[in-house]
């Protein structure tokens, strides 16, 4: 994993690029999202945990250098 970038809010879900992939969720109830990145299928624990990017009800990070498989959740903070 290498810089990690404000994103794009759209598309939702998680988008492959050239540089990484670019994670976005609706959430518009939140106060933050993080996105955890996960080792592998067994960690119970992230690897990572990255504080999302607001606009309007979406939240959404960019994250260079992760590829196609890579394993994530997000933990959504709301009221």
């Amino acid at each position: 994993m290498n810089k990690i970038n404000e994103g794009a809010p759209w598309p939702l879900g998680s988008s492959l690029n050239s540089r990484g992939i670019n994670f976005s969720v609706a959430a518009p109830a939140a106060k933050s999202v993080e996105l955890l990145i996960f080792a592998n299928d067994l960690d119970t624990q992230p690897q990572h945990i990255l504080l999302c990017h607001k606009s309007g009800d979406y939240w959404h990070i960019e994250v260079e250098g992760l590829d196609e498989g890579c394993r994530y959740g997000y933990r959504v903070f709301a009221p």
